[in-house]
């Protein structure tokens, strides 16, 4: 059985070997899909993750919520 770090280490390099193309493309349909949520559209205030290490881009989303005017805040993990 793996540890967890054995398990994000599997996990990192699964991120990594993901095409840039497909990272944008995905990215794209999970901003859409987000954006479309009637949570979503009917909050003020929403918290999103700032992605690192091979992790889907969330600068589309938050770009459209900015658009939208709604109040974001960045989450930040600390290890």
């Amino acid at each position: 059985m793996l540890d967890n770090n054995e398990i994000r280490h599997c996990i990192r390099l699964y991120r990594k070997n993901i095409s840039l193309k497909t990272r944008y493309v995905s990215s794209l349909k999970i901003s859409k899909l987000v954006l479309n949520n009637n949570i979503i559209n009917k909050s003020n205030n929403i918290g999103i993750f700032l992605s690192f290490d091979g992790e889907i881009n969330t600068n589309p989303l938050i770009f459209q919520l900015w658009l939208k005017k709604k109040i974001f805040f960045y989450l930040l993990l600390v290890l």
